[in-house]
């Protein structure tokens, strides 16, 4: 009886020694922590912040190999975010870190909003306005490729029209734009009417160049510059809507100007003969 009270006792007394010890010390012995890498394999085509478990460890990255250390054991999630917005790219895993392991984790960040683009294929000889949906996307441009980029998916329509008018080259389609995807779009635009001629526009009294206009100020349509030279001033323009016109013509310096009307004939070519000295 009395061994055992003796045991009781030393008992006790390892209690009150390991209490005051905290008491002093302030803390428990640290517990050890076991840690792991994460090996950050990014994909994509543009710049991209990197997270684990919504804290950013990397900003503004290319696609490349990123490494993360001393990584507690267990469950992370690491994320992939473009830099302009999420929508544009993105991508997340969750994943379990192993101590004293490297573990990969490969980010694919694509778009998540349902977008997509028309390569739109301009067939013709004169100049257009592109549009889309009745909004006009390009002015007064030529035969070529024109690219529109994020268009949300669905059916739209896209035109062609001449800047002279419709009735001298128009031509409209009506495609799906699938989300993700680029889509082309041939636009061939055609003239509904033959009511054209050709304009020769000729400088009488000045031999310096000029620029010509069709209306009445710089803000109509550009046509040319007369050739410049002493005998034979002019500039010739085809294609020129029939009917009565006016013409402006002003000097290189921006000195003489002059505004006429000339009556297109269709199927033939004009003559005007401008003085611009003469008041």
């Amino acid at each position: 009886m009395k061994k055992h009270s003796y045991f009781h006792k030393i008992f006790l007394l390892a209690i009150a020694l390991i209490i005051i010890s905290v008491g002093f010390s302030g803390c428990l012995p640290p517990i050890p922590t076991f840690t792991g890498t994460a090996r950050i394999v990014l994909s994509g085509t543009y710049r991209y912040d990197i997270k684990m478990d919504d804290h950013t460890y990397f900003y503004d990255k290319l696609p490349g190999n990123y490494t993360l250390y001393d990584i507690p054991e267990g469950y992370h999630t690491f994320e992939a975010v473009d830099v302009d917005d999420a929508s544009l790219g993105y991508d997340s895993k969750t994943v379990y870190i192993s101590a004293y392991t490297t573990t990969t984790v490969s980010l694919n960040p694509k778009e998540t909003t349902s977008y997509g683009t028309a390569k739109i294929i301009l067939s013709g000889s004169d100049l257009y306005d592109i549009k889309m949906d009745g909004i006009t996307q390009w002015d007064s441009v030529s035969s070529g490729i024109y690219t529109l980029n994020k268009i949300p998916a669905g059916s739209h329509k896209f035109e062609a029209i001449d800047t002279w008018g419709s009735s001298f080259g128009y031509d409209s389609k009506t495609v799906y734009i699938s989300a993700g995807k680029t889509t082309t779009v041939n636009l061939k635009p055609s003239s509904s009417s033959t009511s054209i001629g050709s304009l020769e526009v000729t400088i009488m009294d000045d031999n310096y160049k000029y620029y010509v206009y069709l209306g009445t100020n710089s803000n109509g349509t550009y046509l040319g510059m007369t050739s410049g030279g002493n005998i034979y001033n002019s500039l010739m323009v085809h294609n020129i809507p029939s009917g009565t016109r006016s013409i402006y013509v002003v000097s290189t310096d921006g000195y003489y100007k002059a505004v006429k009307t000339v009556n297109i004939q269709p199927n033939s070519t004009n003559l005007l003969s401008i003085w611009v000295k003469t008041f």
